[in-house]
C-alpha cells in the first residue's frame, strides 16, 4: 500500500507533563520531519486541551478535536477502546499511530496500528494503581496490546516485560528513547545560582524528579535512606512532580522520619527542568520498575551523577556510569546515595564519560525509526 496519511492519537500522554509526555513532545519534531519528507501527511487526534498542549509541535498539521468530554480518563479509555481506529480511517489515516499504547489503544481499528509502550510495570508491581486501573491494566489492556498490528517498546526490559504479560507472540520492536544534550547539558554557575534563588535551594541537593505516586516510584524508601544516610547535613533531597495521588503519604513520611532536609517542588514546567537536573548534585530515580529511566539519561547528558534502581530498563539505559541499588533494600538505597556524593573516582568517571555516552541516544533516531514502523505495516496492509 501506498501510505499517504498517518493518525497520531494523544490520549494518555498527560498534555505533556509527564515522562510519555515529553517522549511526544521530543519525537513529534523529528516524526514530522521524516513523514514529510516521504510525501507522507500526518493527522492529530485529540481533545482541545491535548492539541493545545502541544500546539508548537504540531504547526502545519491537520488536527481532529475531540468533545470535552473525552477529557475524562474514562471517557478517554472509552474513545480509544471503541472509536479511535474508526476516527483514523475516516480521516483518510493509512496508519494509526498511538504513543501511549500502555495506556489508551482500540481493540479493533480498521487500519494498521502500532503502538509504543513505556512501561508494562502492573505485572511486577502489585498495587501499583487503584483497584479499576489495576483491572483495566491487567484484563483490557492485554487485549488492547494483542489486537495491535505491532508494538514498539522503548527498551528491551519493557520488551521482555510486554511479551511476558500479553501470553501470546507478538510482533514488539525496540525504538529507544533518547535525549536533547543541546537542553540538557551541564549548567553554568549563573544559571544554577538563578534557580537556587528561584526554588530556595541554598546546599548542595539530590534531586528526584518524577510524578508523586505511590508504590510505583518507591519515595517512602528513599526518604527513610536518606535519613539513614546523614546526607542531610550536607545535602537537601529535593522531590519535584505533579501529584498523582502520593503527596500526602510523603508529607506524612517527612514528618515521622522528622526531615527538615526535604524539599516538594511541586510540578516544574518543562522549560525549568534542563536547569533544575544540572544544578543538582546527584539525580536519583528509585521507581519499583522503569519501562525506560528518561530522568537517567537526561542526568547523564547533564553530567550529573546517578543513582538508580537495579530493575527494569535502567541497567541497559545507565550502562557503567549509574549507581544502581536494589528499591527495595533501605539500606542499599542509602549506601549508594552515599557511594554517588562521595566517591570521587565514581564522579570523575561520570565527569569524563556521561556526556559522550548520552549523545549516543538521539530523539531524532526515535523519530526515523518510529516513521519506519509506520510505514512498514502500511505498507503490507
Amino acid at each position: 500500500m501506498n501510505i499517504k496519511k498517518i493518525a497520531i492519537g494523544l490520549g494518555g500522554t498527560d498534555l505533556g507533563r509527564s515522562g510519555i509526555g515529553r517522549y511526544v513532545r521530543s519525537v513529534l519534531p523529528g516524526l514530522l520531519d521524516e513523514l514529510r519528507g516521504r510525501g507522507i501527511e500526518l493527522v492529530a487526534i485529540g481533545t482541545q486541551a491535548e492539541l493545545d498542549a502541544y500546539r508548537n509541535d504540531l504547526r502545519g498539521v491537520t488536527q481532529f478535536r475531540l468533545a470535552d468530554v473525552f477529557e475524562s480518563p474514562v471517557a478517554s479509555a472509552f474513545y480509544y477502546l471503541a472509536f479511535v481506529g474508526r476516527t483514523a480511517k475516516r480521516l483518510g489515516a493509512n496508519v494509526l499511530l498511538l504513543p501511549a499504547a500502555n495506556r489508551r489503544g482500540p481493540l479493533w481499528s480498521g487500519i494498521p496500528t502500532v503502538g509504543v509502550v513505556h512501561d508494562f510495570a502492573q505485572g511486577h508491581i502489585a498495587y501499583k494503581y487503584d483497584p479499576a486501573r489495576m483491572f483495566y491494566a491487567r484484563h483490557v489492556l492485554t487485549s488492547i496490546l494483542r489486537s495491535q498490528t505491532r508494538l514498539i517498546a522503548v527498551s528491551r526490559a519493557t520488551k521482555a516485560d510486554v511479551e511476558h504479560g500479553i501470553g501470546v507472540a507478538a510482533d514488539v520492536r525496540v525504538v529507544p528513547a533518547g535525549v536533547d544534550i543541546a537542553r540538557f547539558a551541564p549548567v553554568s554557575g549563573g544559571v544554577a545560582e538563578q534557580l537556587r534563588t528561584d526554588y530556595g535551594l541554598e546546599r548542595e541537593y539530590i534531586l528526584y524528579l518524577s510524578r508523586l505516586e505511590l508504590p510505583a516510584k518507591n519515595h517512602l524508601r528513599l526518604l527513610k535512606a536518606f535519613q539513614r544516610s546523614r546526607l542531610g547535613e550536607t545535602h537537601d533531597l529535593v522531590i519535584a512532580g505533579e501529584d498523582c495521588g502520593g503527596a500526602a503519604a510523603i508529607r506524612r513520611e517527612i514528618g515521622a522520619l522528622g526531615l527538615e532536609n526535604v524539599k516538594l517542588l511541586g510540578y516544574i514546567p518543562d522549560e525549568r527542568v534542563p536547569a533544575l537536573v544540572g544544578a543538582a548534585d546527584v539525580v536519583t530515580m528509585m521507581g519499583l520498575r522503569e519501562g525506560f529511566g528518561l530522568p537517567v539519561l537526561e542526568a547523564l547528558a547533564s553530567g550529573r551523577p546517578v543513582v538508580a534502581s537495579r530493575t527494569g530498563a535502567i541497567p541497559e539505559v545507565a550502562g557503567s556510569l549509574g549507581v544502581l541499588c536494589d528499591p527495595l533494600n533501605v539500606g542499599a538505597i542509602s549506601d549508594a546515595l552515599t557511594r554517588a556524593v562521595e566517591d570521587d573516582e565514581y564522579r570523575g568517571h561520570v565527569e569524563r564519560n556521561a556526556r559522550l555516552y548520552a549523545s549516543r541516544w538521539q530523539w531524532r533516531s526515535t523519530s526515523r525509526a518510529l516513521a519506519d514502523q509506520c510505514v512498514a505495516v502500511g505498507a503490507v496492509a
